[in-house]
């Protein structure tokens, strides 16, 4: 799969921390197997594996794509996809989530649950986390 520049850029008020993410239809048998699989998702996560690395090698997505998913959504069980692509972060659904993951699987779950148009819930879309840096502001008080 290529990633293109349709990525979406944003900085928090402060300018403290950018994030780059991007947003892409799943291939439709995953988005399938996430649908068909829900009580699966709920319980046994891991047992999928397999099932969705040969989906993702059948689409022609990267062979680490499945070792990069953070989270299913909504509800941690549906048909919609975070995925992990921040250079040095390794936090994944199959392992922690690392500094932060809690917060970006919240915002997954969130904004998977209630769509862009009237609340609606997403199904397959894969949300791919691309950039997350932070700019520390070091204060110094002299007393």
């Amino acid at each position: 799969m290529q990633i293109d520049d349709r990525a979406v850029e944003i900085s928090t008020a402060n300018k403290q921390v950018h994030l780059k993410v991007l947003a892409v239809a799943l291939p439709e048998e995953v988005a399938v197997l996430l649908e068909k699989s829900r009580q699966q998702l709920k319980s046994e996560p891991a047992k999928l594996r397999e099932a969705l690395v040969a989906a993702f090698k059948t689409a022609g997505w990267a062979s680490d794509t499945v070792d990069r998913i953070w989270s299913f959504g909504p509800r941690r069980c549906g048909p919609n996809i975070l995925l992990n692509r921040i250079k040095g972060h390794c936090g994944t659904i199959w392992t922690e989530e690392g500094p932060y993951g809690g917060n970006f699987v919240n915002g997954f779950q969130l904004a998977s649950l209630a769509g862009p148009l009237c609340e609606e819930p997403m199904m397959g879309v894969c949300f791919i986390v691309q950039k997350f840096e932070e700019e520390y502001v070091y204060c110094f008080f002299v007393i």
